[in-house]
């Protein structure tokens, strides 16, 4: 996990991703790493609650609307609004090698829930560092999530995979997965029209850079 990634207000020309109704991704936005990240997902409704904040680990957040940018690698939290109170937070980055234990929630009363652990992309983070995972809740508070959820969890999945035969030691980037190797994945999944999640096509041509991406910035 990492704190307030970059964020633009206009598409970034690397981005390439309009919606299947020619619109493209609304402001702000995250920061692509280049052409080899794209983000394919956009969901509104959302709040996020996430502790282990902090130098010390000790402060968390509770329950602060946003909206969900995934990509082949890493799911973007904006907030609504900053958080002053908090030392200024806009943002949270989760790479989707990192999250761990992803579970999702119906209970009786109370809204539709995603919770899951994520590392840290400081130096000592990541799978095979000594700072324990951030424990994160992702509260879906308007509308259904047959499309979101199973891209959610192919994506963490395909991920993690590229990564289980060599993980990466603190502070180095995982290997994340290509566009290409995403694109198909969310060109035939299934559109729930329940499910406010709005799902952008890839367009235009990108060459694919030697080195995987780097999520090292901010980390907590």
């Amino acid at each position: 996990m990492a704190l307030n990634p970059q964020l633009v207000n206009s598409p970034h020309p690397h981005n390439h991703a309009v919606t299947s109704s020619g619109q493209g991704l609304p402001a702000p936005v995250p920061v692509p790493f280049g052409p080899h990240e794209h983000f394919f997902l956009l969901r509104n409704g959302v709040m996020l609650s996430l502790d282990g904040l902090g130098p010390s680990a000790s402060a968390a957040v509770k329950n602060v609307a946003g909206v969900i940018y995934l990509s082949n690698v890493r799911m973007v939290f904006v907030l609504s609004k900053p958080d002053a109170s908090a030392g200024g937070m806009y943002a949270f980055d989760f790479p989707l090698a990192y999250i761990r234990t992803e579970r999702f929630h119906q209970p009786i009363f109370g809204a539709n829930n995603l919770t899951a652990n994520c590392f840290s992309t400081a130096d000592d983070g990541g799978p095979n560092g000594a700072r324990p995972p951030h424990a994160l809740t992702l509260y879906f508070r308007e509308g259904g999530v047959g499309t979101f959820l199973p891209l959610f969890f192919q994506l963490v999945q395909q991920a993690r995979d590229l990564n289980a035969a060599a993980p990466p030691p603190p502070g180095v980037s995982p290997v994340a997965p290509t566009p290409a190797q995403t694109s198909q994945m969310v060109q035939t999944a299934y559109i729930d029209p329940n499910d406010p999640t709005q799902v952008y096509l890839v367009t235009g041509t990108g060459t694919q850079p030697s080195a995987p991406p780097l999520i090292q910035r901010h980390g907590w």
